[in-house]
């Protein structure tokens, strides 16, 4: 059975769970107006990190399934990507999820450790 370990909407500059659980520190961003209507929801705003913004949470290490997780993110790409930009990471679920560029285009890209750490 899968569980929900965070869930923000990042439509704050205090994202924490609907039940207040997780509460992150969010710093170097501002509140903008959302991408709106997506697959995952309607956002009318969310969190611009420009670029040095940062959200660190703690996760709760006993809940989590090292061996099976999924992630689902929704970003929008609003300037030239020169260099790798780090969309989520994590060192409790060894992933990051990042964009570099390859012939001048955006591209996601992601890594997932599989057995001892990065």
């Amino acid at each position: 059975m899968s569980q929900k370990i965070i869930e923000y909407t990042l439509d704050t500059l205090t994202p924490q769970n609907p039940d207040a659980s997780c509460p992150a520190a969010v710093t170097g961003c501002a509140l903008v107006p959302g991408p709106g209507p997506t697959t995952l929801g309607t956002y009318p705003q969310a969190l611009d990190f420009g670029g040095s913004g940062q959200l660190i949470s703690t996760l709760p290490i006993p809940k989590l399934n090292t061996t099976k997780f999924c992630i689902r993110i929704v970003f929008k790409i609003d300037n030239t990507v020169t260099a790798r930009q780090t969309l989520t990471e994590s060192n409790a679920l060894p992933f990051s999820i990042y964009l570099t560029c390859i012939m001048h285009e955006a591209v996601r890209s992601s890594r997932v450790a599989m057995k001892s750490g990065w």
